[in-house]
């Protein structure tokens, strides 16, 4: 499998977990800890891959707690509307990767 791929498949493995049940906290901790094997060099479009860097910058912001991890931590301190806001962020990071690999 490409690089580019590969990123697709992590990135499609994120959405997916946006959506079914569970809260929009629990749905996106799920998103991000499926993508942990991804970073932005791993993108052939060096301004997504931007993107991702700092969206997955943003969800690990604060110092893990406990048994925590730094992404459990950080989307636990956000607002439902902080959290609703990087779901779509990343839901427009993989529409926009897909647009860019079909060129």
């Amino acid at each position: 499998m490409s690089t580019d791929g590969y990123v697709r498949e992590k990135l499609a493995a994120g959405v997916s977990c946006l959506v079914g049940i569970g809260g929009i906290h629990s749905r996106l901790v799920n998103a991000f800890i499926s993508m942990t094997t991804i970073n932005g060099s791993n993108f052939s479009d060096e301004a997504l891959g931007k993107r991702f860097d700092a969206l997955y910058s943003l969800v690990t912001s604060v110092s893990a707690q406990g048994g925590e991890g730094k992404i459990q931590a950080t989307i636990n301190t956000m607002s439902d509307e902080d959290a609703s806001g990087v779901a779509h962020e990343l839901f427009d990071l993989y529409a926009s990767a897909l647009r860019a690999l079909k060129k």
